[in-house]
């Protein structure tokens, strides 16, 4: 889905660049061309059209001798030419996104593709394919094209599908020949058959959807871990095979880690008859510290909600003093006034008033 957002994306581009070039063809200049052809390359022009793209070098080339022999009307009309032959390797380039996006796109996934994985016969005879492709579009011979796209999709997709065995399956089949190798399926048949069915599982998708390599990816892990899991265990039961007595010692090995995580975990492990009955006891005395940290979490919570309760309390007292301290301001700023103001005026003339908003009122 990505690469095909990518492939829309590419395609508006190239439609917008192919309007552009269009509309100005005429009356360019030396910098003009060098950075259209800048631009062109960036789209990948020289893999989409190699004969226009190459023409278009070889014109500016030509311009640049004719600059620098002094003849000028001939390099305006080298770098007219060049701008020509862009100009159309652009509009080829629009055709071939267009008309074989499946092709373009399986292209790009097996360009993305880590070359250890690929086969350089399979690589390079699929880029010779879309070469022929490129090169009939070229000479305006679509049906020819189209013809040759199909083989060229599916010489892409065999070089994809050899790819995808080499990264996802190669390793589980390597896994499973070992494990084989030390009689895995005598000792671990469940992980042996196990990586076996996931081998067969991701050859299916391969085959049936090759660009599902998330999933791919995710089955050859759990494949490769199967395989080796059951590897490990084969070498442990030749090894017990043919030393007996150090069953014992593992035994013991065992029970000294269990015993060490009873006593980290608090729990006297040794009436435990078995490790089986120890790692119930220790399962228990997990979940019961689970349990104690969950309320833990509820009690903190509950004091948590309390303090945001007084702190709720205690930001409206704030505000209250706050507002009860700019009153006060204000009526001593109004007192001051009145003081100011006796000075100014005969008591017997004027009457001075405070108001319940700390303003000032004269009554002549």
């Amino acid at each position: 889905m990505l690469n095909h957002k990518l492939l829309l994306l590419r395609s508006f581009f190239i439609f917008f660049m192919v309007a552009f070039f269009t509309s100005t063809a005429c009356a360019v200049s030396m910098e003009d061309v060098n950075q259209r052809i800048s631009e062109a390359e960036q789209l990948r022009v020289a893999e989409f059209s190699p004969g226009y793209y190459n023409k278009a070098k070889e014109s500016l080339a030509a311009a640049k001798e004719y600059l620098a022999a002094g003849q000028n009307d001939k390099a305006i009309k080298a770098l007219d030419e060049s701008s020509r032959q862009l100009m159309a390797a652009m509009q080829v380039m629009q055709k071939v996104s267009g008309h074989f996006s499946g092709l373009v796109e399986s292209r790009d996934r097996m360009q993305m593709t880590d070359a250890i994985y690929l086969r350089d016969d399979l690589v390079a005879r699929a880029e010779g394919d879309f070469n022929h492709v490129v090169s009939s579009v070229e000479n305006d011979d679509m049906r020819k094209a189209e013809n040759q796209a199909k083989l060229a999709l599916n010489t892409l997709r065999a070089a994809q599908v050899v790819a995808l065995r080499e990264q996802y399956v190669r390793p589980i089949v390597r896994g499973v020949s070992a494990s084989r190798k030390a009689h895995g399926r005598d000792y671990a048949p469940l992980a042996f058959n196990e990586a076996i069915k996931i081998q067969k599982n991701i050859e299916k998708l391969i085959k049936e959807n090759p660009d599902a390599q998330v999933k791919m990816y995710q089955h050859a892990k759990k494949g490769k871990y199967e395989a080796n899991h059951a590897t490990k265990i084969a070498l442990l039961g030749e090894r017990l095979r043919s030393h007996p007595a150090e069953l014992e010692k593992m035994v013991d090995a065992e029970e000294g880690r269990l015993s060490l995580l009873g006593k980290r975990l608090g729990v006297d492990l040794s009436s435990a008859d078995g490790a089986e009955q120890q790692a119930v006891m220790l399962k228990a005395a997990i979940e019961a510290m689970e349990k104690a940290y969950q309320q833990q979490l509820q009690d903190s919570d509950a004091e948590l909600a309390k303090l945001n309760a007084k702190l709720g309390v205690y930001e409206g007292d704030l505000a209250s003093m706050n507002d009860l301290r700019r009153k006060l301001q204000l009526k001593r700023d109004a007192e001051a006034k009145i003081k100011r103001l006796t000075k100014l005026f005969n008591p017997a003339d004027v009457e001075i008033l405070l108001t319940p908003d700390a303003d000032v009122i004269l009554r002549m």
